[in-house]
């Protein structure tokens, strides 16, 4: 099952990870609040698509990734 998080929406300053998940396997329950304001929880996308980013704006990989538009060009090929 896969599920569906706008990935710039949320802002993951604090998240922990209790638990090794598979891979695979649908990721556990959490409730995050949005840049907006909304609180947003995973199975509010129950049955679409979901793509969880963890993101270190500091590390050069992932700058080269964000710099070279990979990542924006990922996004809008799989947003539709």
């Amino acid at each position: 099952m896969t599920y569906l998080i706008p990935a710039l929406a949320f802002s993951f300053l604090s998240a922990t990870v209790s638990h090794a998940v598979e891979n695979k396997a649908p990721a556990p329950e959490f409730t995050l609040k949005a840049s907006s304001g909304k609180v947003v929880r995973l199975s509010d996308y129950i049955g679409k698509t979901v793509v969880l980013e963890w993101t270190n704006p500091g590390c050069p990989f992932v700058q080269k990734h964000y710099k070279s538009k990979n990542m924006q060009g990922l996004q809008k090929e799989y947003t539709g």
